[in-house]
């Protein structure tokens, strides 16, 4: 949807809570500008859902998730976080067993920071709306 769109500096709500396979495979990939990535509350993830989905965002340094962090172990998160910025920090969701192993585990970057978190969350945007303002 927005791959390689260069002059993106802050992503669309991504409410979604179930997901269907691929759905947002290589969204954002590409988005040298974006630094942090709207809140992903889907708490299981589909077939692929994730993959490449920030890949080549240079300066994203800020993610966060209602997944537990098994989720990103089963293929559907597959570069993910390829090429983002070298220090940042992703909050995931602990209610599972604490969060163990390497980052890269689970396609984190060795440099950024888990937080674990029961109920993640970033400032949510509000949604896009037109409102007439006129008196006609």
């Amino acid at each position: 949807m927005f791959e390689g769109c260069t002059g993106l500096t802050e992503a669309p709500n991504l409410p979604a809570e179930t997901l269907g396979d691929n759905c947002y495979d290589s969204m954002f990939k590409g988005c040298t500008s974006l630094t942090t990535a709207p809140y992903l509350p889907a708490e299981k993830l589909a077939k692929d859902s994730y993959d490449n989905m920030f890949n080549g965002c240079s300066n994203l340094n800020n993610v966060a998730v209602g997944a537990p962090y098994t989720e990103f172990d089963d293929g559907n998160s597959d570069d993910w976080l390829l090429s983002v910025a070298s220090e940042g920090k992703i909050t995931l969701d602990d209610s599972v067993t604490p969060f163990s192993g390497q980052n890269t585990d689970y396609g984190i970057p060795s440099g950024w920071t888990v937080n674990l978190d029961s109920e993640p969350e970033l400032a949510i945007n509000p949604l896009f709306y037109i409102e007439n303002t006129s008196d006609q």
